[in-house]
């Protein structure tokens, strides 16, 4: 046998065993339906919850909408215009869904955490459809409003920070609270304990900077749950460029009313190291001055007022009179936050004498006891205005 009739026979084995193989995986990958039944189009559109329940609520029940989308209309319809090109789709084989479905989809996952085969049911979409339609929505989000709402700072944009951490809690110099929040995930394979948390659950880092209006001005996502909040910024861009002091920071200015020359810095709590451009608390285990434990009190209440809040679900932001339109945040928000002084008839009566007639005095340490107010427990109230009053007599003796 020559060699081109070998190569014959043997190609025409190779067919053979190609035409088997495609056998075989019909028969296990055999297909009922091109569409399931129940999640047709004309189904969909009578019975799909984008054709009932949403279009209900949005009409009719503006409430209720904002329970299930964690948004109202007006920002819904904001969001969905600027978001509405990358969202539209085409389809030479089949009618593509419409984008405001596809948003709308996203939205309810990203509030609530439903599973996906809820989405599927409540929707009449297919599973593999709603995997591609979160995945490719979230990338749309990040990739046009990034650079819009977390932009790169300049020296003017960190000093207005700054500013405002003055004017709200008394607290110069301060570029932001920096925190880490843990975000609950399933195990992924063979990935051993990387993502195994210090509370007893798997999950990936969410590091994130917010100013004193609670909005976000850095975010830095993925890093394994078994890390402390150091070692995750230890690991960003934003830690190096701070380290190498390539970051545009404002110059270090003296406090007012004194001679000291004081660099600009975040502000975080004892998980992370003492630097130039980083605040944090005094160990507890090491306080031993009143004026130490003081320090402590003012520097974690701030932390705690603009972290917490920032991280916290809408609804569990306390209720105040104040709105603030939360314009620079990916969300687009209005949400109520806590009012900027405590009331009055709250305040214990050794408290309410810094007070004249519903207006607090905002200067040193008294306002120092106002911003720390809203994170302490109303018993410690007391202990914490003796100790302030004590400073103030050894300030005047001296």
């Amino acid at each position: 046998m020559d060699a081109v009739a070998f190569f014959e026979v043997g190609l025409s084995f190779l067919r053979l065993l190609k035409l088997r193989h495609d056998i075989n995986y019909k028969k296990k990958h055999f297909r009922r339906w091109w569409v399931k039944p129940h999640i047709q189009t004309c189904i969909r559109n009578d019975y799909g919850a984008f054709s009932t329940l949403f279009c209900y609520f949005k009409m009719h029940d503006h409430e209720e909408f904002y329970k299930l989308y964690r948004m109202s209309v007006p920002q819904f319809d904001k969001l969905y215009e600027i978001l509405k090109t990358k969202l539209e789709r085409s389809s030479a084989v089949r009618e593509p869904l419409p984008p405001q479905l596809r948003f709308a989809i996203t939205l309810h996952f990203l509030a609530h955490g439903d599973s996906i085969e809820t989405l599927c049911k409540l929707y009449y979409i297919g599973k593999s459809t709603v995997y591609g339609i979160l995945s490719d929505v979230c990338q749309d989000i990040w990739d046009i409003l990034s650079p819009v709402y977390l932009p790169e700072k300049s020296v003017d944009d960190w000093k207005e920070i700054a500013i405002d951490y003055e004017k709200k809690c008394n607290f110069p110099h301060c570029l932001g609270s920096i925190d880490g929040k843990h975000i609950r995930i399933t195990k992924p394979p063979n990935s051993g304990s990387a993502f195994f948390n210090y509370k007893k659950y798997y999950s990936f880092v969410l590091m994130a900077i917010c100013d004193a209006h609670y909005r976000f001005t850095w975010i830095d996502v993925g890093d394994y749950g078994s890390l402390n909040d150091a070692s995750v910024f230890g690991a960003t861009g934003l830690a190096q460029e701070l380290e190498e002091k390539r970051l545009p920071l404002p110059e270090p200015e003296c406090l007012p009313g004194t001679q000291s020359s004081i660099p600009y810095f975040l502000i975080g709590d004892e998980a992370f190291k003492l630097r130039p451009y980083m605040m944090r608390p005094y160990p507890r285990r090491l306080v031993t001055t009143s004026r130490e434990e003081l320090f402590n009190y003012w520097t974690v209440s701030n932390f705690n007022f603009a972290s917490s809040n920032a991280f916290a679900h809408p609804d569990d932001v306390n209720n105040g009179e104040e709105e603030t339109d939360n314009e620079n945040n990916g969300l687009l928000r209005e949400q109520k936050i806590c009012p900027e002084s405590p009331n009055c008839d709250e305040l214990p009566e050794c408290v309410q004498r810094l007070s004249n007639n519903g207006e607090y005095a905002l200067n040193g340490y008294e306002k120092i006891i106002i911003s720390a107010f809203r994170k302490i427990r109303p018993e410690n109230i007391r202990n914490m205005f003796e100790k302030m009053m004590n400073l103030l007599e050894e300030d005047e003796e001296i």
